[in-house]
Parts: structure tokens; sequence; C-alpha cells
């Protein structure tokens, strides 16, 4: 009997497979296309500020979010396959410029639905394994939420790094950490936090508290971030640092990547290279597996149910035993404590 441990909270990966542990790990990629609309006269799109209307500047984009991803260690990665240009006509009726000019943030819904119509898909040129981001001459940019869509549109002028990342987390579900989402020039102050995500691991937060003194004096009774102890610092962090608020957009949680697994295991699957399998000592192996709500309990019943290489196995804290001999590739993952596993 062969014990060991592994401990993973930093995103370390094991590939195992044909009966032996391997330092290497391999990550389920979720598959961007990526198109910019170019105008009548064949020119991209332009930006300022964090310019994403080039593909230099939208995979440095693309490349902060694969940052923020690694530092959550669930073995998740943004891989473009594909930058391409694409000219499409103006509806009967609109100037030329229309697709080009057009807000991307208020009209992403617009954009889908016409590159749908286009059964050929030699204009819009939709990709139907993978997420589809259309890029335009506004700024800002929406996503669709899971049930409403399968797209992303932005403009070439983005006003935080982190968008990219921040829109590819409402495609798998993430909400705002914030609730509503105000326009703060014409809505006055002061500004009561609230909580958008429904999530215990966020702080009530509000778009419109852009210091993160604001944010930790909504919260704490006026008390400024350094008057504030470590752990209620850690907590206005928890949003003010977030990907899914309007603030630094740096980090992911555990109990967000929980909500983005559950939904690239389903509904969103066709854009992802693997599954995350959820093991956990509360589990059950007659339970699905593929929900953080509903893990299986033993490591061997995970591996049964791997597809792919790329299929990653998410372990609870604890105590686990393997059979000697597996014979399926896939990665092992732990986040939350480490994990000793026996082999027989």
């Amino acid at each position: 009997m062969k014990t060991f441990l592994i401990s993973m909270r930093l995103g370390l990966g094991l590939l195992m497979f044909w009966g032996g542990i391997h330092a290497l790990h391999a990550d389920i990629s979720v598959r961007i296309s990526v198109k910019f609309i170019l105008n009548s006269d064949g020119t991209r799109p332009t930006g300022s500020g964090i310019d994403i209307s080039t593909t230099a500047g939208f995979q440095a984009e693309v490349d902060w979010g694969n940052q923020v991803l690694a530092a959550t260690g669930r073995g998740v990665k943004l891989s473009v396959v594909e930058y391409l240009d694409i000219r499409p006509s103006a509806p009967s009726g609109q100037p030329s410029d229309y697709w080009y000019n057009l807000n991307a943030r208020t009209n992403r819904q617009l954009f889908e639905s016409a590159a749908l119509a286009d059964t050929t898909t030699t204009t819009w040129r939709w990709n139907s394994t993978a997420l589809n981001i259309y890029v335009n001459n506004s700024s800002s940019g929406s996503c669709s939420f899971v049930g409403s869509g399968s797209s992303i549109s932005l403009g070439g002028t983005i006003f935080t790094q982190g968008t990219v990342v921040h829109e590819i987390g409402h495609f798998f579900n993430l909400r705002h950490t914030h609730a509503n989402d105000v326009d703060c020039s014409t809505t006055p102050g002061p500004y009561a936090p609230a909580n958008g995500d429904s999530l215990a691991a966020t702080i009530n937060d509000h778009n419109c508290l852009n210091t993160i003194d604001a944010l930790s004096a909504a919260n704490f009774g006026g008390r400024v971030f350094s008057a504030l102890t470590a752990e209620e610092q850690a907590q206005v962090n928890s949003s003010w640092l977030n990907v899914m608020s309007y603030h630094v957009e740096s980090q992911l949680l555990d109990d967000q990547m929980d909500i983005w697994s559950d939904n690239a295991n389903v509904s969103r699957l066709f854009v992802c290279s693997g599954r995350t399998w959820f093991v956990s000592t509360a589990g059950f192996d007659i339970w699905l597996g593929d929900s953080a709500f509903a893990p299986f309990r033993t490591v061997s019943r995970a591996v049964s149910a791997v597809g792919t290489a790329d299929d990653v196995i998410l372990i609870r804290s604890g105590s686990y035993t393997v059979p000697e001999s597996i014979s399926t590739a896939c990665t092992l993952r732990a986040t939350r404590g480490p994990v000793t596993i026996t082999r027989q």
C-alpha cells in the first residue's frame, strides 16, 4: 500500500495515467473565436485606453484572464482558436458603417441574431464550438448569461483591465458583486452597497464606490481601508479585487469557480475541452459528480467518469484511496486544503 500527499492549493496538477503518477498536467481550455468587424472601407476598429481592437491588444486581455484563472488552481485557461476580420453588410436602410459603430454594450443580441441568421457562416463566421466574441468600433461590452445567448460583443475600447475575463465570467453565469448597475454620472450618492451575486464569499458592493476607502467606509461604519482589521480588509478585497466587480478585476473566488465549472460542465460544455469532476468525502458515488453541489465520494468513481485527457478531478480536502492500476489520463487538483491518496 502506497500513500502520498497531494497539496495543490497553488494550482499544481498531476496527470494520472497507466498506473503511474507523473508531474504533468492538462487544462480545460475555453475555446474563443474573436471577430473584428471591419468598416465598409475595410479598416479595423480603433481603440483608446485599453485597446482590444488589435490581435495583440486582445491577446493581452486573454493573457490577463489566464493569470487570474491560473491563480484559482482549477485548471481552466482561455484559448483563442482564431482571430478573424469580417465585413457584414448593413441592414437595408442603415448606413454602411452600421455594424462597425453599433453600440456593443446595448446591442449584443443584434450581433448574435445576425450571426445565427448567416446559415452559411461565411459572413459572420459563427463558430459553433467556441465562444464567439465580436469586436467593433464602439466601447465597453456585453455578454449573454446561460439561457440568453452564446456570445459577447465588445467595443475596441474597454475601460478596465480584466474586462474580457469579466464578460467570460458572465458567459459561465457569474453575476456582478454589486446589485443593479446605475449610471454614476447621473445618480447622486451616497451609494449603499448590496449583494449582487448572492454569495457570502463577496462583501456587499456598489459600482459607483470607486475607491477602496469608499467601499470600506460603506461596509464598515465609515472606516477607511487602513483602519480595518486584516480580516475586514480581506472581506473588502473579496469584492474590490473581484473580476466580477467594476473595480480592479484581478481575482476569482472558489465559490465563483464552482459556479463557472457547474455551467462549463453542462450548458457551456460546447466551448470547453474537458469537464471538472468533483470529489468530496461528503459526496456519494451515485451522484452525477459534475457539480460542486453533487460530488462523487471516491476518486475511482471520478476517474471512471473522465471523458478526455483535459478533464480535471477536483478533490476536496480529505483522505482517499484509489486502485493501483489506473489507465485513464486526467488531472488531479485540490484547491481547498491538502489531499491524501492511498493507492491499493
